[in-house]
């Protein structure tokens, strides 16, 4: 008995520098054309042609920002020190998605998302300085 694999819903991702494939180049398994393509997610991770994981980041960044909505909505009716609630946040948003791991630098949309927490539960203007915000948080 041999793999069998579903062709509907296998693709092909050629990791390359650059530029795109070759017009006569096809990917063909069990005389089925398979699909090239230039993004594929697996496992929650988007793996890109090229190697970057920038596209990675902005999905994580969406998926944090939902996750941040929700705890947000969950505690609105509490009264949580504002400790509590940023150990809430790096337990259920941060760490959940393992934002803080993907590259050698802090990307900006996951940067975003957590100023708008800390301003959030400060209840600061939205031009509030940041370092002041990280000194009132000690973040």
């Amino acid at each position: 008995m041999g793999l069998i694999a579903n062709t509907t819903t296998t693709k092909v991702m050629l990791f390359r520098r650059r530029g795109n494939i070759q017009e006569d180049e096809k990917w063909v398994y069990n005389n089925n054309d398979l699909e090239v393509v230039s993004d594929f997610k697996y496992l929650g991770t988007v793996f890109n042609y090229t190697g970057s994981f920038v596209l990675n980041k902005k999905t994580l960044a969406g998926q944090e920002l939902k996750a941040l909505n929700v705890l947000l909505n969950m505690t609105k009716q509490y009264n949580f020190k504002p400790s509590v609630l940023c150990q809430l946040f790096n337990a259920l948003v941060t760490l959940n998605y393992g934002s803080e791991v993907w590259g050698f630098n802090k990307p900006k949309e996951i940067e975003r998302i957590h100023m708008k927490f800390c301003k959030h539960i400060l209840g600061v203007k939205s031009s509030t300085c940041y370092m002041s915000i990280y000194g009132e948080l000690g973040r």
